[in-house]
């Protein structure tokens, strides 16, 4: 008959620790996970409420510019009226004062033939041609010309000469995106991001609102900002997946997912 030694006192006791030490072993990794996770998300909506905030920013700047440039139209306006009025008021003034001199000498308005011939009527002064006003569709050919040829700040100031003259053409937003790229290209970035704020919040179903989706997230990487920029190409991506952007955005969504 075999006996197995009983145990002892402080075995018995520890039993019961050693399964709570187990599970706890087991539930780290899960632990950990969890953790990360919540981390993640975090990080996440922090860079999300960034991303706000320089939206807010930028919203704040551009109310600012609006405000500018509706002032600088109110005084531009206000002046050619005055140039109008000051140019009617001469054309009456001179009108009576030759209606006076005909009416003083009647024979003014023909002029005398030598050799005593018939007097025949004096020529009329003509009047300055009405200066021809350009269409919508050729101030945005001009502007996209000069763009072409590579003087972005002249292509700008004419681009935005256009939306002033024509803010309800079909041509906005097209033109407001080129304003965008014309910051774009000469490194202002920040005014690239705004600009193209411009085209997504204002022309929300612009043919070009893709595209501005698009180069607003390069000018985010330009500016070492590649999460915002990834924020932004997930959006395009979600919005237009069909589109020649979103193609393009997707490429560069998984190029930045990778350096990650």
């Amino acid at each position: 008959m075999l006996f197995y030694p009983e145990p002892s006192v402080s075995e018995t006791a520890m039993k019961p620790y050693r399964f709570f030490i187990l599970a706890i072993l087991l539930l780290l990794p899960s632990c950990a996970q969890n953790l990360q996770n919540q981390i993640d998300d975090q990080g996440r909506a922090i860079t999300i409420l960034q991303r706000k905030n320089q939206e807010l920013d930028r919203s704040l700047r551009r109310l600012r510019d609006d405000f500018e440039n509706d002032m600088e139209k109110l005084r531009y306006d206000m002046k050619t009226m005055r140039s109008v009025s000051d140019q009617k008021v001469q054309q009456d003034a001179g009108g009576m004062e030759v209606q006076g001199e005909a009416a003083a000498q009647p024979d003014a308005a023909f002029e005398s033939v030598p050799g005593g011939g018939a007097p025949v009527p004096a020529p009329r002064q003509m009047r300055p041609a009405t200066p021809v006003t350009l269409t919508d569709k050729d101030m945005y050919n001009q502007s996209y010309a000069v763009y072409s040829g590579g003087d972005y700040a002249k292509s700008r100031k004419m681009f935005n000469d256009f939306l002033k003259t024509h803010p309800g053409s079909q041509l906005a937003a097209s033109a407001q995106y080129w304003i965008a790229s014309t910051h774009f290209k000469e490194g202002q970035y920040e005014e690239a991001i705004s600009a193209c704020d411009d085209v997504i919040k204002k022309y929300p179903q612009g043919n070009k609102t893709p595209d501005a989706y698009y180069l607003q997230a390069l000018a985010f990487c330009e500016i070492k900002d590649s999460t915002t920029a990834q924020i932004i190409l997930e959006d395009l991506i979600q919005k237009y997946p069909n589109s020649e952007a979103g193609n393009a955005g997707k490429q560069k969504y998984e190029e930045l997912k990778s350096k990650n």
